[in-house]
This record gives C-alpha cells, structure tokens and sequence, in this order.
C-alpha cells in the first residue's frame, strides 16, 4: 500500500495542521491493556522541511474529541524518531532517535502497550521501554502519510501492517 501525499495540497480536519491520508485502527483502548501494532515501512521524502509521521498511538477522549498523541513514528529529515509524551496533560515531548538514515530503505516498526509499558523495536532491536502509568486517555492506532510540511512530496510504502 502507498500513501502519496503532496504537502501544497488544500484541506485538513479539524485539530490539524497539515494534509494527510492515514489508516485509523477501529478499537479504543487503555494501557493498562494488551495492543500492538506492526509495519514495514519505506519512505522517500521530498518535502521542506523534510518531516513526516508513519505511525502514531493517537488520544482520544472520553466524549470522543482527540486527546494528543501518545506516540508519534516520524521520518524527521532522514532519520526515524520516536516523540513520545512525557505528561499526562500532553503538554511536553521526549525525543528519540530510533535509527538514522532511514530515507527509501525499509524498516520494521513494532509498537506494543501492555500493562502501562510502551515498547518500542526497529527491525527486532528494542529501541525503547516508557512507562505510561501517568497517560489518562484512551488510544488508537493510526499508520499513513502525515507531512508536517506544506512543500514537497511524501510517499509512504506499507508491506505489512497489523495491529491488535
């Protein structure tokens, strides 16, 4: 599957910036829960700047209004970060690189929540463990193309995604 974005596009929803095509999975859950998510992704970015989310554990409220996301997969001028929230309020940021270099080779992302720990694993090697005890929204997941850019183009390539 390829998500194709050009970033000089018109339109957005609502809460966002920028447009975007992504893929939503269905189920709402907690982290004290057992969900995962796994994608091989190859990306090829033209875009200035040259930032662009794959994969996202994404907030959401108890009224069903977004709550920010806890994880963003973001390709951020050529290597794959990992922007994680820090507070339960959603209002500061862990970076973290996960594997530079990463423009037009595949990669495998595994994302798995359970029992309040986030990990994190680029192509079988764990890049990060977080407890998340403090995090007070339900969540989703979510893979695409999300250019944090308004020039240029993003494609996305999935071979694979699944998440449960």
């Amino acid at each position: 599957m390829c998500f194709h974005l050009d970033a000089a596009e018109q339109g957005a929803t609502k809460n966002a910036h920028f447009v975007r095509s992504e893929l939503r999975h269905l189920s709402n859950w907690g982290t004290g829960e057992s969900h995962s998510m796994s994608a091989a992704v190859r990306v090829v970015s033209n875009l200035v700047p040259d930032k662009v989310t794959v994969v996202q554990i994404h907030g959401i409220k108890a009224d069903g209004s977004d709550a920010p996301p806890l994880l963003r997969i973001v390709v951020n001028f050529g290597d794959l970060v990992a922007v994680i929230k820090t507070t339960s309020s959603g209002d500061r940021n862990e970076k973290i690189t996960l594997l530079k270099g990463v423009v037009s080779r595949p990669v495998k992302i595994d994302v798995s929540v359970q029992s309040q720990q986030l990990k994190i694993s680029i192509n079988g090697e764990e890049k990060v463990s977080r407890d998340l005890s403090f995090w007070k929204f339900m969540n989703y997941f979510k893979a695409g193309c999300y250019p944090q850019a308004t020039q240029g183009t993003a494609d996305v390539m999935l071979s694979k995604l699944t998440a449960r």
